[in-house]
């Protein structure tokens, strides 16, 4: 997130791909310790829900560049 907001000559398009896609595969494990043999109920990051985190970090970077498009797959979750 910090790399789309402070370099002007990323590819744009491209980091964001690969947040959404990171941000997909963290919600995916935490999902799954959810209903492993080591139940979690939230995964908590610096006292913040980090399934929440992904959603605003990623909702922060549209505020900013409205050309993106989200793929849709985050607000299918169920927290």
């Amino acid at each position: 997130m910090l790399k789309l907001i402070a370099s002007e000559d990323a590819d744009i398009e491209k980091e964001f791909f690969l947040m959404e896609n990171l941000g997909q595969e963290i919600l995916q494990i935490i999902a799954y310790l959810k209903h492993s043999k080591f139940p979690i109920t939230n995964f908590m990051y610096l006292g913040e829900d980090y399934a929440m985190k992904i959603h605003k970090d990623l909702e922060s970077v549209l505020s900013l560049y409205p050309q993106l498009k989200a793929k849709g797959i985050f607000y299918d979750y169920n927290m």
